[in-house]
């Protein structure tokens, strides 16, 4: 009863704000200044990617909500969680921004994520649940992008750090469920707790999008601010150009 209610409520918190980056995407397509072209495109395409994962990601929980298991476990949950990937990797090469040498000599040195995921990606794989276990282990994977982004730069108004903290906590959420499934741990109760903290996670991606979705959206029509929105969002290529 509860996971149900959870499940709706959930979706509904995904597919209405999923409406706003994806309708951004198509109002950016005709930039009269070539000069920010470049930027407008990585723009939409993040917007496009956050967009579709929040709406396949919606879509997977009223599946759950409707009791159709197969579609939502097996079809849109993976879908969501590789566009998630996508988009994590797409932030990495295109947006984010590492500090100078100088800025990084007295941190913590590059973590090793990928070694750490990966292995006990294979031993999960192993569980018998491949949808289960790819969710997972994309999830953790895109946790650990962020999070290492945020480490190479703690900038708190940036896209990969705040997105850091979001996927964190659907990690948080997402992981002791997943093991429960897959046999691995055994609590009762856990689902009930989990399905929230994941409503949680998920509502405040929705507002996340949502909020800098409209703050692209509008800086868009006014000329002075047209570079402005080019410099929080295509970090790496005004940096270039600055240079």
């Amino acid at each position: 009863m509860y996971e149900d209610i959870a499940n709706l409520v959930t979706a509904v918190a995904l597919i209405l704000p999923a409406a706003i980056p994806i309708a951004l995407t198509f109002k950016m397509r005709n930039v009269p200044i070539p000069a920010l072209r470049k930027g407008i495109r990585t723009i939409q395409i993040t917007t496009l990617l956050l967009g579709s994962f929040l709406l396949l990601h919606g879509l997977y929980h009223l599946s759950e909500y409707f009791g159709n298991d197969y579609f939502s476990d097996d079809v849109l949950e993976p879908a969501s969680i590789l566009i998630l990937v996508v988009f994590a990797l797409y932030v990495k090469r295109s947006v984010f921004v590492p500090r100078t040498k100088q800025e990084r000599s007295a941190s913590i040195k590059q973590p090793i994520f990928p070694a750490i995921l990966i292995i006990p990606g294979f031993l999960l794989a192993f569980a018998g649940n491949l949808y289960e276990t790819f969710s997972l282990f994309g999830i953790l994977f895109s946790a650990g992008l962020f999070l290492w982004m945020a480490i190479k730069n703690p900038t708190f108004k940036a896209l990969h750090f705040q997105f850091a903290l979001i996927t964190l906590v659907w990690a948080a959420a997402e992981v002791p469920h997943v093991l429960d499934t897959l046999g691995i741990i055994s609590v009762n109760g856990i689902d009930s707790v989990a399905v929230w903290v994941h409503f949680l996670s998920m509502l405040l991606i929705g507002i996340f999008v949502s909020a800098r979705s409209l703050k692209l959206a509008f800086p868009i029509k006014s000329k002075n601010s047209g570079s402005r929105t080019i410099m929080t969002v295509e970090t790496k290529n005004s940096k270039k150009s600055q240079s």
